[in-house]
């Protein structure tokens, strides 16, 4: 069974979790655990609070593969010898994905549950141009009626070997709407979850999350849970929400009273009135994106200096990284600040609690869903709802703060897409 622990960032998903599983090792030693996170912090973290607990038995300890191994053969090479000593394991997302066909053997043979913290990446569009696209399916493959790359020529081998291995571990699939761009995807197997007891997703509005919507594509099927903050137990799903009280957003007229403060805070949002205004394609661009880097690079110090007058070790912030500007001759143009290396975090960051004591966000990015990806589960029937996952990743990102300790933050949202997003979430 699917279980999708869905609740706010800082309610005690892991905290719950960790308890379970002591719980369960001390009642039957025959269980093992597969833990899976984002981050290399919270494996140690897992292993530490697992492995430091006194009532469980020697043969129960944590144990991690190696990561510092370049070969990826060798690395799911050493999630296979762990498995096959029957261990417990805390691994990451990374590793996980390249599970592999004798993994999923031994796996069935044995009697594991699975924890994933933070949804995994379990659609990748892999890079195709039309004529080679066209060549596989002339020549090599054809497809089933769920647009499944089915591979037909077993005796070939070349430049398309990738892509033979994925449809061989039916895990490609092709997009195929008229008139538009031709693309593969590779899927996750989406099988390995009926090889374990039970299957637990630690998150936070799962379904807006591409997991989600993969796991409709495949038809499989999903009970989500809240956690009782008060017991501490899983409870039937209710959707929560931030205090609202916690957040100082520039932008936000209901909070200020005085035109001048109003109309400064206007001014540092004039680069984000356009819908589209700091997305991905926007830092990108070929006619202006230097200028478009340059303003809001002047934006960021200015809020950082002027208006937040924070210490840099008191900030996150992040933007798209173009790189392009950052291998242009003019260096004005790359987004840099004192400080600014230290106090970065990927736009999309989840599960890592390094930066919960900082009081002050600036988030300079614009999300949208890949389109092709859009029309890919479109051309199966399912529907994505763009500004809930975009919203979604913007939350994550968030409760890296100090807001996971219920302290007020302050935050920029230059989007006014993206702010609005959040600002009718809180409301």
């Amino acid at each position: 069974m699917l279980n999708v622990i869905d609740d706010i960032c800082g309610a005690g998903k892991t905290t719950y979790i960790i308890k379970q599983m002591q719980e369960e090792l001390q009642k039957d030693d025959d269980i093992r655990f597969i833990y899976v996170t984002p981050y290399l912090d919270e494996i140690k973290r897992v292993k530490r609070e697992m492995n430091n607990f006194t009532l469980l038995p020697k043969s129960c300890k944590f144990v991690e593969p190696e990561f510092d191994i370049k070969s990826e053969f060798k690395k799911t090479q050493a999630f296979l010898d762990l498995i096959f000593e029957n261990k417990n394991i805390c691994t990451t997302h990374a590793l996980f994905r390249l599970i592999n066909e004798n993994i999923i053997t031994l796996l069935n043979q044995r009697n594991y549950i699975l924890i994933i913290d933070e949804v995994l990446d379990v659609v990748k569009e892999c890079p195709i141009t039309k004529s080679d696209y066209e060549d596989i399916l002339d020549k090599h493959a054809t497809l089933d009626n769920d647009n499944k790359v089915i591979w037909t020529d077993k005796s070939y081998t070349g430049k398309f070997d990738e892509y033979k291995r994925c449809a061989l571990n039916d895990n490609l699939y092709a997009y195929t709407e008229k008139d538009e761009p031709k693309a593969f995807f590779w899927n996750f197997p989406y099988q390995i979850f009926s090889l374990f007891n039970e299957t637990y997703i630690l998150t936070y509005m799962f379904d807006c999350q591409i997991m989600a919507y993969y796991l409709k594509y495949h038809n499989v099927p999903y009970q989500k849970y809240s956690l009782d903050s008060k017991t501490h137990t899983l409870t039937q799903y209710t959707p929560r929400k931030i205090d609202k009280n916690l957040f100082d957003i520039i932008g936000d007229k209901d909070n200020r009273k005085d035109n001048r403060t109003r109309n400064q805070e206007r001014k540092y949002n004039n680069i984000g009135d356009g819908r589209t205004d700091l997305c991905k394609s926007w830092y990108k661009r070929k006619t202006g994106s230097i200028k478009n880097v340059k303003l809001l690079n002047n934006a960021l110090r200015a809020v950082r200096k002027n208006y937040f007058k924070c210490d840099t070790d008191d900030l996150i912030w992040t933007t798209y990284k173009n790189k392009e500007n950052t291998t242009h001759k003019n260096k004005e143009n790359i987004i840099k600040f004192e400080g600014s290396k230290s106090t970065f975090l990927a736009c999309n960051a989840r599960a890592t609690n390094r930066y919960q004591d900082r009081h002050f966000i600036m988030y300079g990015v614009n999300l949208f869903l890949n389109p092709i990806l859009k029309k890919y589960f479109q051309q199966q029937g399912i529907e994505t709802d763009e500004d809930k996952w975009a919203l979604s990743v913007l939350i994550q990102f968030v409760f890296r703060s100090a807001i996971r300790n219920g302290e007020k933050v302050r935050m920029y949202l230059p989007s006014k897409r993206m702010r609005k997003l959040f600002l009718d979430y809180i409301s």
